[in-house]
């Protein structure tokens, strides 16, 4: 998924790394992009702002072709 296929509810993550996020506002005029994401230390919801050039979308797809029948 290309970032022009982002939408609200997208799953994204850094370009440097880190958690995976949920995208809950867009600014396409700003570039921008509200992200939510879960802190497992703080035991709480966490929102950033970020420009949309430092994420990149979460493939699931390949997730699904690893899972093993046990």
């Amino acid at each position: 998924m290309a970032n022009s296929d982002l939408e609200v509810g997208s799953v994204v993550m850094l370009k440097s790394g880190g958690p995976s996020l949920t995208i809950i506002a867009l600014e396409k005029k700003a570039k921008t992009v509200t992200v939510m994401w879960y802190a497992d230390k703080s035991e709480e919801f966490k929102t950033a702002t970020l420009p949309l050039d430092v994420v990149f979308a979460v493939d699931f797809a390949d997730d699904e072709d690893e899972v093993e029948d046990d």
